[in-house]
């Protein structure tokens, strides 16, 4: 099994691999990853977007704890919607991705927690704790800014 430094050093090169994934390298890309463990997985989230936006595509690297069987998943934040405005976020409650017919959510609005569906019956609904998490953002610094 995987040590926490271990997950945490995944997480780290998952966020710094997200540039080719995105397909560029702007000014102002932002990104997080996040580490979860529940009773059953380790859970690496990672996401990107622009400075300032809330929607932001991410990645799912979940290991099971037991077997050590894994899955990667590109997935996006999940919004919730402001008031009776079906068009304007308000903010992100968590994360979605989808593998199939299996849908997996990380819900970190109010109880953090994993739940996972298989064509719309809930299969897996397990709490969760935040192990390490982190942010930043990829910014070019052209040679003419340096000197201002």
């Amino acid at each position: 099994m995987k040590s926490l430094v271990s997950w945490v050093s995944l997480a780290a090169v998952a966020a710094l691999s997200v540039i080719p994934a995105v397909g560029r390298c702007d000014d102002n890309l932002q990104y997080a990853w996040h580490v979860y463990e529940t009773k059953t997985y380790f859970i690496v989230i990672t996401e990107t977007c622009t400075q300032g936006d809330i929607e932001c595509n991410a990645t799912y690297a979940g290991t099971n704890k037991q077997n050590g069987s894994s899955v990667l998943l590109k997935g996006k934040t999940a919004l919730r919607m402001c008031g009776n405005d079906p068009n304007t976020p308000c903010g992100v409650y968590g994360w979605t991705f989808t593998n199939g017919a299996t849908e997996y959510f990380v819900i970190t609005n109010g109880s953090l927690s994993l739940n996972v569906s298989v064509k719309g019956k809930q299969v897996l609904s397990e709490s969760a704790k935040m192990v390490a998490e982190g942010d930043g953002v990829f910014g070019v610094t052209y040679p003419e800014e340096k000197n201002k």
